[in-house]
């Protein structure tokens, strides 16, 4: 009952804004990358949000929309690692916060859309119904997310793709596109296959 009044709560708070989910990941920290290093995969965790960011703001002033995205930070991450962007924003329309301890199905708790790279929450957030975009723009290596290697789905790499797809979601209410069908005894499969990668709490 206490979380159910939290959820609700957080649900009044968030008001008509549009609550999306970016789940990051420790890249830069793991491959020692800065902004203007080459990157290992060909993006970063970073670069990938300021490709999404750009996307939205440009919604947020043409088509008046309001949107509150939440940075969902690994456990291994920098705290700071999106400060930057959180001081940038001068939009009133958008929002953006991290959040770092809650647990899965709290932060979801209506959203409308679940973005990242090749994240397990990603996976988690599909068998949950939650719409789900792998975005990996820049791409030079052989996709890792493995819903895409699984033919579930294809990660959005270029940034037409990402524009196309938020319309759809945000804009349109086209959702079902995006909701991809995991089953929930397949996840420990998929885990299997992911190895040490599961995501952690």
């Amino acid at each position: 009952l206490g979380k159910q009044k939290e959820a609700e709560k957080d649900k009044m708070l968030d008001g008509n804004k549009i609550k999306v989910i970016y789940a990051s990941e420790p890249i830069s920290e793991t491959y020692c990358e800065s902004d203007g290093s080459k990157h290992y995969w060909g993006y970063s965790e970073r670069t990938i949000f300021s490709s999404i960011l750009t996307q939205l703001e440009e919604f947020v002033e043409s088509k008046g929309i309001e949107v509150k995205v939440i940075i969902k930070l690994h456990p291994k991450e920098n705290r700071d690692n999106y400060d930057d962007f959180i001081k940038k924003n001068k939009l009133t329309g958008l929002e953006i916060s991290i959040d770092l301890d809650s647990e899965l199905r709290r932060i979801v708790q209506g959203a409308k859309l679940v973005m990242g790279m090749s994240s397990m929450f990603l996976i988690e957030s599909a068998v949950l119904g939650i719409p789900v975009l792998s975005v990996q723009i820049g791409l030079s290596r052989e996709n890792p997310f493995i819903l895409s290697k699984m033919g579930v789905m294809k990660s959005i790499l270029d940034r037409q793709s990402l524009k196309k797809a938020l319309e759809e979601i945000l804009l349109k209410e086209n959702q079902k596109a995006y909701v991809f069908k995991v089953e929930t005894g397949a996840v420990k499969n998929i885990i299997d296959k992911m190895g040490d990668g599961e995501w952690e709490n």
